[in-house]
Order: structure tokens, then C-alpha cells, then sequence
């Protein structure tokens, strides 16, 4: 693997950072007593001790507060990414999306720390979050259309693995719960900044720029990440590793080819495409005094042909999403989201510290903290096997690992339940070890997994908007899970643990039946995979490859496609 796409790769990853700390800031600074000051005893709440008292004893009005303040983050990220990013990340790229989301995270971080009021404090954490939403959005697609198949998987993950560092640096710079509140929340502004700085240092998406910019600009960007030929026309040999590059380039014409339909003729020209506004036929022989009128000519074809192309790049989207296959990948895509955040995962993100304390153990910001890295653990596992051992098998064994871990905390707090007679001393240890379990597992799986696959199995004519559908879903259910967890835990902490034990169980049943292996499947081949899988559920054709009609070919290379029959579904080995 060349190292330019590690580069790059990691670097863009690095908005995982961003969006770790100004999730897992809220946790510990919003248990601080000048938080409780600022927002609570200077609004008229209650008393100091009122306000840090356990949710069944704080001022309801504050409760209130609280649970709109948890999620204000997560609101502002699920407007952007379903109304802003895919505006943004279609018609000027990736990059610039992560630009944009970064700048203004910036300046909603910024204003964060200089509220003192609550209204301004959710304007702002809004603010934050729309940039944020930006920035999550982006960065999986961005690093799934850089990377390589065999390695798409790792690379992919190195955006939770950044985004659980985010929070861990959150939580470390909260252990310290004496200082100013404003500090937690004014700490993600700088790898904002650095990534706002730096994100144009780093090509754009080669995908992207085959449908907008043209075959040459792909070409050469795709040349320089897979390890190609120096500079220039790319006609030398390859200096090692990179010899497939331009495989891959034919494979992602092909595929757009056959997508949009944007080819003239049989002999392969591409004048029809976007890309190609440059070309113009005849330009070579015109007489040296005609070219200012040629020029103006020229101008009003390439309007004309870029109205054309707009037009027939909206016909071809419409009709990528009246296929079936597309609508379930969207389903799914949106299900794996919904699933990862109704496990609970982020009202222990957000809300852990306060989850600890109200359920008796002892030093709960110590707690919340040790147990943040089994998540960060189980990232690192996953990248280093989820190119081996796939998708599917990471997010049934991770599900069922979180599902047996919330029941043990529910079995736990109801065997000891707080008021009473205080539990035995290892009652304490075995809550934060189950909990770092529901971390791991988490970490190992659900976390950077469903992430990693929406972002890997869309058709590029309906990529940006079907991501925003996929983000939007994650941020939505978060909004909701931080809310009900507010209000279970306030009335039970074992029933708590029992309802999200009972989703765990209800989402491994839903993805054991319905979530196919992406696993070394080109970009361009996921179609295949989900036309074998919908006939396996039923449809017609069977064993089919669905590919692209009497003219598809098999990927580059005459790889064969098995047909493997797992769960309720089939799935294919490309």
C-alpha cells in the first residue's frame, strides 16, 4: 500500500479527533461545579447541591435543561448532514466539505466558551455541531473512495479509531473536574483548525473527480496514491505496488459508464462526460485570427454541454434510485446507523460519568474514564482484522457481546439496588468491567463498522444524497437516545439496562438476517452484492450476479463470483 494514501488517509481521519472531544467534552464538563454555577444556580435552578444531586432529586426544570443540553450537538450535525453536505461535498468535493464543517466547528466551539447563558449555549453548541456533521459526513467517503479494496476496511476505520481518541482526550482533560467549564469545549478548536488548514495538502477524491473534473485529473491522482510512474503521462512502468492503477481507473469508467450512461459511441470517447468540458472538437485546425470567436463559441457549447450533462447526471440519479437494490442499501445503510446508537453507546459517550454516579460506584469520572478504553482497544483490533475476518462476523459477534454485557449490569444493579444496604465492595469494579466490555465490543465493531459500510456500497450517482440519509440517521438517533436515557435512567437503572439488553438482541437477530459481506469487493461491484442478496430474500433470478446486463463484465482480472449462502440472505465472494 502506498504510503501517500496512508497520508491521506490518516490525516482526513483526523476529523475523528474533532468529533470524539466535542462529544465526550459535554460528559465531564457539564458534572463541573461552575457549570452548575453558570447554567443551573445562575438561572434561577436551584442551589449548587440541588443541581449536582442524583436525576430523581435535581429540580425538574433542570433535568429538563439537561436533557436538551446533551444532545444540542447532535441536532446541529443532523440538519447539516442531511440538508448541507451532500450540496456541498457534490458539487465542489469532498475536501471542501471537511473544510467548510471544520471552519465552522471552529467557530461554534469558540462561541461555546464564552456563553454564559442557556439559550446561548445551545445556539452555539448547534453552531458546533453543524460543522460537525460536515465533517463526519465527508470523511468516510472520502477515505473509502482514496483507499485501496484490500485495504479500504482498516483504512476506513482509522475515523473511529481518531474519533474514540477524540473522546479519551475529552475525558482525560475532564479527569481534573475543578477547572473552568469553558476549557473542555474550547479544546477541539485546535485539531479544527488543523484540519481546516491542512485538508488541501491532500488530493481529492479520484472518484469524484472522474465524474466532475475528467479522466486526466483522476488519473493522475489515483497514479500518485496507488505508487505509479513519476510524473507525466503515466505511460512508464509502475515502481512497485502500483501496477493496478489503471485497472482500477477502467473499472471505475466502466462503472460509471454504466451508471449514468455517459458514454458516446463505441469506441470508448468520453466527450459526453463532465469531466470532459475541455475538449472541443476541431480547436487545432482554426485559423489563428477566428479565435476569439471560436472562444465564444466554445464558451456557450461548454454551458450548453454542462446544462446537458446536469440534466442527464440528474436522470441517470433518479434512476439508480428506482432500483431496488439502491433502496435497500439505503435501508440497511440506515438500520446499521439507527442500531449503533439505540445500543446506547453515546448516552455512556456523553452521559457515562453521570450514569456511574447515580448507580453508586465510587471515583465515577475515574470510571468513566478506564472504561472509554475499551473502545479505543477494541478500534485497534478491529483495524488490524476487519479486512480478514469482514464486516458481517465483527458486527454479529460485537452485537452479541454489548447485549450480554448491558444485561449484566442489569442483573447487577437489580440485584443491588441503590437506598438500600450498600453493595459489597466488588459490586463497584464488576459495573465499570462490563461496561468496559460494552466498550470493547462496541470498539471492535458497531463503532467503526457502520461507518466503514455505508460509505463502501453506493453507487456514486446517488452517493452523496444516500450518505446524507445514512449520517442524518446516526446523528437523529443519538438526539433520541441521549434523551431516553435521561428519563430511564431516571426511573430505573436496571430497567435501563434491560431495554437497551432487549435492543442488542432485537438488532443482531435484524443484521444475522439481512446485512451482507462487503469484504475485498470493489467500489464499483457492490451492486452485485446486494442484486444476489435481494434474490436470496426472495427476489427473482437467483444466483444471479446482477451485474450490468448482457454487456457486464466481471471485474478486472476474471475474478470468479461465488454465491455463498449465509443466514437468511446470499452473499458474494468477489
Amino acid at each position: 500500500m502506498n504510503w501517500r494514501t496512508i497520508q491521506a488517509c490518516s490525516f482526513a481521519a483526523f476529523g475523528g479527533i474533532l468529533f470524539g472531544m466535542d462529544q465526550g467534552n459535554y460528559n465531564g464538563a457539564s458534572q463541573y461545579d461552575s457549570f452548575f454555577k453558570t447554567f443551573c444556580v445562575a438561572g434561577g435552578y436551584g442551589t449548587l447541591a440541588q443541581c449536582k444531586a442524583p436525576s430523581e432529586q435535581k429540580p425538574t426544570a433542570w433535568v429538563n435543561l439537561e436533557a436538551l443540553f446533551a444532545p444540542s450537538l447532535q441536532v446541529g450535525s443532523a440538519l447539516s448532514s442531511l440538508l448541507l453536505a451532500p450540496l456541498i461535498a457534490r458539487g465542489r468535493g469532498r475536501r471542501w466539505c471537511i473544510f467548510v464543517g471544520a471552519w465552522v466547528a471552529f467557530g461554534g466551539m469558540l462561541a461555546v466558551g464564552f456563553t454564559s447563558t442557556a439559550g446561548a449555549f445551545l445556539s452555539a453548541r448547534v453552531l458546533s455541531g453543524l460543522g460537525v456533521g460536515l465533517v463526519t459526513y465527508a470523511v468516510p467517503q472520502y477515505t473509502s473512495e482514496l483507499a485501496p479494496k484490500q485495504s479500504r476496511g482498516a483504512l476506513s476505520s482509522l475515523f473511529q479509531l481518531a474519533t474514540i481518541t477524540g473522546v479519551l482526550l475529552a475525558m482525560g482533560i475532564t479527569l481534573k473536574h475543578d477547572g473552568h467549564w469553558s476549557v473542555p469545549f474550547v479544546a477541539p478548536c485546535a485539531p479544527a483548525a488543523l484540519i481546516g488548514c491542512c485538508i488541501f495538502r491532500f488530493p481529492e477524491s479520484p472518484r469524484w473527480l472522474l465524474r466532475w473534473r475528467g479522466e486526466a485529473e483522476a488519473a493522475e491522482v489515483l497514479r500518485r496514491l496507488r505508487g505509479g510512474d513519476g510524473a507525466g503521462d503515466g505511460a512508464g512502468e509502475d515502481d512497485g505496488g502500483g501496477g493496478d492503477w489503471r485497472e482500477e481507473l477502467e473499472e471505475m469508467k466502466a462503472a460509471l459508464r454504466e451508471e449514468c450512461g455517459m458514454l458516446e459511441g463505441a469506441g470508448g470517447s468520453t466527450k459526453g462526460w463532465v469531466g470532459q468540458r475541455k475538449q472541443h472538437a476541431g480547436q487545432e485546425q482554426q485559423e489563428q485570427q477566428q479565435q476569439e470567436q471560436q472562444q465564444q463559441q466554445q464558451q456557450q457549447q461548454q454551458h450548453e454541454q454542462e446544462q446537458q450533462q446536469e440534466q442527464r447526471v440528474a436522470t441517470a440519479a433518479a434512476g439508480a434510485w428506482s432500483d431496488p437494490t439502491v433502496r435497500w442499501r439505503v435501508t440497511i445503510a440506515v438500520c446499521l446507523q439507527l442500531g449503533q446508537q439505540l445500543t446506547g453507546i453515546n448516552g455512556f459517550t456523553t452521559l457515562g460519568t453521570q450514569f456511574f454516579r447515580n448507580a453508586g460506584v465510587r471515583n465515577a469520572f475515574v470510571s468513566n474514564f478506564l472504561s472509554g478504553f475499551g473502545s479505543f482497544f477494541g478500534t485497534s483490533l478491529q483495524i488490524a482484522k476487519v479486512d480478514a475476518w469482514g464486516r458481517r462476523p465483527m458486527l454479529l459477534g460485537g452485537m452479541a457481546a454489548m447485549g450480554a454485557a448491558m444485561l449484566g449490569c442489569a442483573l447487577l444493579v437489580r440485584a443491588y439496588p441503590q437506598g438500600g444496604v450498600p453493595p459489597p465492595p466488588a459490586v463497584g469494579p464488576a459495573m465499570v468491567a462490563l461496561v468496559t466490555l460494552f466498550h470493547f465490543a462496541f470498539g471492535l465493531s458497531w463503532g467503526p463498522v457502520c461507518w466503514l459500510y455505508p460509505s463502501e456500497i453506493f453507487p456514486m450517482g446517488v452517493k452523496e444524497r444516500a450518505m446524507s440519509y445514512s449520517v442524518s440517521a446516526n446523528y437523529a438517533a443519538n438526539v433520541v437516545i441521549l434523551l431516553l436515557i435521561s428519563k430511564l435512567s431516571a426511573w430505573s437503572h436496571a430497567g435501563m439496562c434491560f431495554v437497551l439488553a432487549a435492543v442488542c438482541a432485537l438488532t443482531l437477530l435484524l443484521t444475522w438476517r439481512h446485512v451482507p459481506e462487503t469484504k475485498g469487493v470493489a467500489l464499483e461491484d457492490m451492486g452485485r452484492v446486494f442484486a444476489v442478496a435481494g434474490a436470496g430474500s426472495g427476489g427473482s433470478g437467483a444466483g444471479e450476479t446482477g451485474g450490468g446486463g448482457a454487456g457486464g463484465d466481471d471485474d478486472a482480472g476474471g475474478g470468479a463470483v461465488t454465491v455463498v449462502q449465509r443466514g437468511g440472505y446470499q452473499s458474494v465472494n468477489a
